[in-house]
């Protein structure tokens, strides 16, 4: 087992061995505007863990990162399923890849849209975040 220096500052990692892993814990559904001198962007992703996963990006340092909003699930199973559907019903919008190679220099360079469907996005995750509350009462 090989682990990062950050995760272990962080207590960011599982064992594989002992711990749930991470679509058992936790996890949220986040959009992210992401700006640099150049381009501003959204990051639609899931994690157990916001902060080291924009670390996780390799983002260079110019770059200014506003979480819009967050979405809380009990399981990443869940996060990861409900992300998938935005993907999905976004996946015509995608930024292209290898552009976005430029910021994001570790990865999440696949998940990154216009900041032109912020409001589109934004809507989407509330009015999931909606339903989970009126389900609940």
């Amino acid at each position: 087992l090989t682990l990062r220096v950050i995760n272990v500052r962080q207590d960011s990692f599982i064992c594989s061995s002992c711990d749930p892993d991470h679509l058992d814990r936790p996890s949220l559904v986040y959009l992210l505007r992401v700006q640099h001198a150049d381009k501003t962007w959204l990051k639609l992703g899931y994690t157990n863990n916001l902060k080291t996963r924009i670390l996780s990006y390799g983002l260079s340092p110019n770059c200014f990162v506003i979480a819009l909003i967050t979405l809380p699930f009990d399981s990443g199973r869940e996060a990861k399923k409900f992300e998938l559907a935005l993907h999905k019903n976004s996946k015509k919008h995608r930024l292209h890849k290898i552009e976005m190679q430029n910021y994001h220099t570790r990865n999440g360079h696949n998940e990154c849209y216009p900041e032109q469907l912020a409001d589109v996005l934004f809507e989407q995750i509330t009015t999931k975040s909606l339903v989970i509350m009126l389900s609940q009462q």
